[in-house]
């Protein structure tokens, strides 16, 4: 597969900001008028449309699309919304179709990994050969990544020096004000993964809030996830701007620096993610 031309990222950029805000007028139109539209997913590809496009026809549902931008190389691909309701009238309940089926809850017990196997399967999602970590570093159960936006705090992590990294995700969670909270499943994260292969290619992930939330690298954020295995994760953040702490049921810690003035076509909802 050739890769896009950068000049066809730029053209995508310009037709988002140039007719989403006519597609949001026109899908507050709709649902004023009794439509269905799923507006916290965000804009489906050309695939996801026609899945869901397929699935409302087949329950006897008008069915509307709503194009923003066109994407690839040779402009085939639409990112759209998909807007339905009853021929007959009366409220349309929301359809998901088998792509984006909400995700069941797991029985997936956390692994019982040791701290030591947790800061070794750290160092090999974060560090590549010759750019090996200092073992006595390793040692003291805080390390930081190469490019020093992402540390792991083993559970069993003690010092004398004060460390506000350290400090703020330990009071976070012993307040139990997680942003997000969710089973640690091989389904999460290949989610992340093909997050990356959307039309508009976002590189950030959204933890928390919608509107705002706390905006990481999905790299970042999807090694954090296979580094503290299966099982319940907790996501902390004590502000918007600061660092995302996620965590395991065995409070072994992954930090993560945030990304700061990013473009809202280079995210994506982390929510929205658990739904595809």
């Amino acid at each position: 597969m050739r890769k896009q031309l950068p000049s066809l990222n730029y053209a995508f950029r310009s037709a988002w900001e140039s007719n989403i805000d006519r597609a949001l007028a026109r899908i507050e139109e709709l649902k004023s008028q009794g439509w269905n539209v799923d507006v916290e997913r965000g804009a489906l590809t050309q695939n996801q449309a026609d899945l869901l496009a397929d699935e409302a026809e087949r329950m006897g549902c008008e069915v509307e699309r709503i194009p923003v931008a066109e994407w690839g190389e040779e402009l085939k691909d639409l990112a759209q919304f998909i807007a339905y309701k009853h021929k007959e009238g009366g409220e349309t309940p929301p359809i998901i179709p088998k792509i984006q089926a909400q995700e069941k809850p797991s029985r997936t017990v956390q692994s019982a990994m040791t701290p030591e196997q947790v800061m070794n399967a750290y160092v090999k999602e974060f560090f590549t050969k010759g750019r090996e970590p200092d073992p006595n570093e390793v040692k003291t159960g805080y390390l930081l990544d190469p490019t020093r936006c992402v540390a792991m705090i083993r559970r069993d992590f003690s010092s004398s020096t004060p460390n506000t990294i350290v400090d703020s995700a330990r009071k976070l969670m012993s307040q139990g004000s997680q942003i997000e909270e969710f089973e640690n499943t091989a389904k999460i994260r290949q989610s992340l993964r093909n997050a990356k292969k959307l039309a508009h290619q976002p590189k950030y992930v959204t933890l928390g809030s919608l509107g705002t939330g706390n905006h990481v690298k999905i790299n970042y954020f999807e090694k954090a996830l296979k580094v503290l295995g299966k099982g319940r994760i907790r996501v902390y953040a004590e502000k918007e701007d600061g660092p995302v702490y996620v965590v395991n049921s065995q409070r072994d810690i992954v930090a993560i620096a945030p990304a700061l003035s990013i473009d809202d076509t280079d995210r994506i909802p982390f929510r929205q993610l658990r739904k595809v």
